[in-house]
């Protein structure tokens, strides 16, 4: 007579695809986070020569003209006329641009790092917000990896030396909102096509952002803020760091789009504290500033609290599912 209960081996079978999935969600991830690294680095320079709300719709724009031939190679045009949940879409368009404008004003004012450190909170709010939005259970570990993340920003930050100024605030508001737009993410990743995600994000927020540049250049009549606030006065140079923040942008939103195909974003936030570590090389190598003691303990505890999640994941996911016994 066959069995009505999953056989254990049917079961052990299971838990190890569902771990490949998990390690393949990591590995889109970690090159995710690297993408968000260099971005990083290009906005630094960007910054220094163009006003933050004209830089601000670049940032969506250029990676939109990017990524039209895969638009028109993948057909995207068909599945957005009947896409559904533009609400959803709308909603993380706006979270990301109040996240970015916060995180360019930061940038404008601190270093790599340190804006890297504030604005990479976003791993302590989304299992929150996931479970508001969503019910996402929080598993003990995700709590604690979170937590131990918490630890290493701290021993980086080292809040005697200034953490609670108005800049470091708006990197806080930006890893707050940029948590939100992420399990945005995850839910429309689940109901629509990524190139769909992409295009509705890309178009969405150039178009708000376009309308705030001209608003804002109408208001200050071209004189309200620093750097380049006219399109056609932009440095030849810069036109080449503004292909990279749209080359990374694209990378940057597909990997993770992936990522989250595979695991949701409560489970994979630990990893973000990773874009830490890469802000903190290339801050080094490209600009210089080589991070102290206190913030090599921190990027320490940052990398136990993501071993400690991948660990305790695999101990979990290892157990063989126990049999219910007939009554």
């Amino acid at each position: 007579m066959s069995s009505a209960y999953p056989s254990q081996e049917g079961s052990i079978e299971t838990s190890n695809s569902r771990k490949s999935l998990f390690y393949l969600a990591m590995f889109y991830m970690l090159l995710s986070n690297l993408c968000v690294s260099f971005l990083g680095a290009f906005v630094k320079f960007g910054t220094t020569k163009i006003c933050i709300s004209l830089l601000v719709f670049l940032r969506f724009f250029s990676p939109l003209l990017i990524m039209v031939p895969f638009f028109i190679y993948k057909r995207t045009w068909r599945y957005v006329r009947s896409a559904g949940g533009l609400n959803i879409q709308v909603y993380r368009a706006i979270a990301m641009l109040i996240s970015q404008y916060s995180i360019f004003n930061c940038m404008k004012h601190s270093t790599l790092f340190n804006t890297a450190m504030v604005s990479q909170t976003s791993p302590i709010f989304i299992p929150l917000i996931s479970y508001l939005i969503l019910g996402t259970k929080v598993t003990r570990w995700t709590k604690f990896s979170v937590v131990s993340g918490l630890v290493g920003i701290a021993f980086v930050l080292k809040p005697d030396g200034g953490i609670f100024n108005p800049w470091s605030l708006l990197g806080l508001l930006g890893g707050l909102t940029f948590g939100l737009s992420q399990v945005l993410y995850g839910i429309n990743r689940t109901e629509q096509r990524n190139d769909v995600n992409l295009f509705f994000l890309f178009f969405i927020a150039s178009t708000l952002s376009f309308v705030i540049y001209l608003i804002t250049y109408g208001l200050t009549g071209g004189g309200g803020e620093s750097g380049v606030e006219v399109i056609g006065s932009v440095p030849v140079a810069m036109w080449y760091v503004l292909f990279g923040m749209g080359l990374c942008t694209v990378g940057n939103q597909a990997l993770k789009g992936l990522a989250y195909f595979y695991a949701n974003p409560a489970t994979l936030s630990p990893m973000i504290y990773i874009t830490l570590i890469f802000a903190g090389v290339l801050d080094w190598i490209v600009f210089g500033k080589v991070p102290d003691g206190s913030s090599v303990i921190g990027a320490a505890i940052i990398l136990m609290s993501v071993a400690i999640k991948l660990i305790f994941y695999h101990q979990a996911e290892s157990k063989p599912s126990v049999l219910k016994r007939q009554r």
